[in-house]
């Protein structure tokens, strides 16, 4: 029985990505929205900083004009190709708070969630193998 609980527990943790994905998908609105520029930016991460571009999009939300720096997920690099002034996107945001934006993307949401559920997956395994 307790294996079985902590097998849930592991399943509703590696899946929480998806999950939380999911929420955002029902929940918050769907839009387009306008490539004003493309920023070069360090990204302050704790191995240190990294050159990233990271689009501006300009959309209405609201019955306001809202724009925001957003980070796609594979930014590192091709952002400054994958995006130019004029591109539309789509894009969601939070209705309770339509600064709050983002790309309409799943990747990084599936990405984390095979991540997560390869990490609790192994870590699952091992003690199942040292239980015996």
């Amino acid at each position: 029985m307790g294996d079985f609980i902590g097998l849930c527990v592991i399943a509703v943790l590696a899946l929480s990505p998806l999950l939380r994905r999911f929420y955002i998908d029902r929940f918050w609105v769907h839009t387009r929205g306008t490539v004003i520029r493309v920023e070069g930016i360090i990204n302050n991460i704790p191995e240190g900083g990294e050159w990233v571009w990271a689009p501006i999009i300009e959309y209405q939300a609201a019955g306001q004009q809202f724009s925001s720096r957003v980070f796609p997920f594979k930014h590192r690099l091709n952002a400054k190709l994958k995006y130019s002034v004029g591109d539309e996107v789509d894009i969601i945001y939070d209705p309770r708070d339509p600064s709050h934006v983002m790309l309409d993307s799943w990747g990084a949401y599936i990405f984390c969630t095979i991540l997560l559920s390869g990490w609790f997956g192994i870590i699952f395994v091992d003690r199942l193998h040292n239980a015996r």
